[in-house]
């Protein structure tokens, strides 16, 4: 490392490097400069199912971990007991989900599916689907779940973004998201319907490789997002069907957003007061399957293979039912 300081008036104080030095860090890494891909503010597992809880910078999995002020998870079981996994469901199920009117067990299970995915995403070798977050009115819940799934991950609200019909600007786009490395991307509120071929193909890439504006340099990225769409009945291309897990919400009431019965109000406020259990509970699930042995889900969704068996055999292991069991109705 270096310090870089400036003289003024006969003696030295602290100072930026001049932009030629940053600007030729930047064009010509050092080969031993350590590497970071994203940065986390909850503890994740990395692709050997270790646990990251130091905060600070983790090479093998080229991390850095900066927990929110006030989260402390403490130490977590290394083989969870079957109270305890109990339990961890409970709090998921019967508290942060319990209001949201699924419209069937498989929605509720790929809701889980999608807490649990930022936390093992490292885990799974190759891509995630989009978990598809739809309902048949305005009010359901949709982007109000999207939110929450965000509050458990980041500790806070994701920023929303649309995706249009102009498919080089959708480029732009998800080159400019992919490269903040962000662990959740919600596309909100979609319109009519979705056919982004450019959506398709980064979906399903590993790496997303694209060139900078203006320039000739192509630039890389790693896709390792949780990818949400939510949307009142959308229509979707067969490209970006098949890339889809849903999530439907289908209220009871003519009115939605008129309801005002919740055992917790507001959920956003409880969620984030309580952030630290259910972080707590979704790495107690986890921790539960990497002790069985990891065993895999029974299902599998084309192109997603890993991703189904990992977050299926999860799901089985902790006794959720109907993961990926609406597949050829959907």
């Amino acid at each position: 490392g270096a310090d870089w300081v400036q003289e003024r008036q006969g003696a030295l104080h602290p100072s930026k490097p001049p932009r030629e030095v940053a600007q030729d860090f930047l064009a010509n890494p050092h080969p031993e400069l350590p590497e970071l891909e994203t940065v986390v503010t909850t503890p994740v597992f990395t692709a050997w199912g270790q646990l990251v809880t130091a905060a600070g910078y983790d090479q093998p999995s080229r991390l850095w971990y900066a927990p929110a002020p006030g989260f402390s998870l403490g130490p977590l079981p290394d083989t969870p007991t079957d109270s305890e996994v109990e339990a961890a469901l409970r709090i998921l199920t019967e508290d942060l989900l319990v209001d949201f009117e699924f419209a069937a067990e498989s929605d509720q299970a790929h809701a889980l599916a999608a807490l649990l995915l930022p936390f093992v995403r490292r885990l799974i070798d190759g891509p995630t689907p989009i978990h598809l977050l739809e309902a048949p009115t305005p009010g359901s819940g949709k982007s109000l779940l999207a939110d929450l799934i965000a509050i458990v991950t980041l500790g806070r609200s994701s920023e929303a973004t649309t995706v249009t019909r102009n498919e080089d600007e959708s480029r732009k786009k998800l080159t400019a998201i992919l490269s903040r490395g962000h662990p959740v991307v919600v596309i909100d509120n979609v319109q009519g319907g979705l056919e982004s071929a450019q959506l398709a193909a980064a979906i399903t890439a590993e790496r997303w490789s694209d060139r900078i504006l203006g320039k000739t340099q192509m630039v890389e990225f790693p896709n390792r997002a949780l990818w949400l769409v939510t949307g009142n009945n959308p229509k979707l291309s067969m490209e970006i069907a098949r890339r889809c897990v849903r999530i439907r919400l289908e209220p009871q009431e003519e009115r939605p957003w008129e309801r005002t019965r919740f055992k917790h109000n507001p959920i956003r406020g409880w969620a984030r007061e309580h952030r630290t259990e259910l972080v707590r509970a979704l790495l107690t699930l986890v921790q539960s399957w990497l002790a069985a042995g990891r065993p895999a889900g029974a299902k599998t969704l084309g192109a997603f293979e890993t991703w189904a068996a990992t977050l299926g055999g999860i799901l089985h292991h902790v006794g959720v039912r109907d993961f990926l069991a609406d597949t050829a109705e959907f």
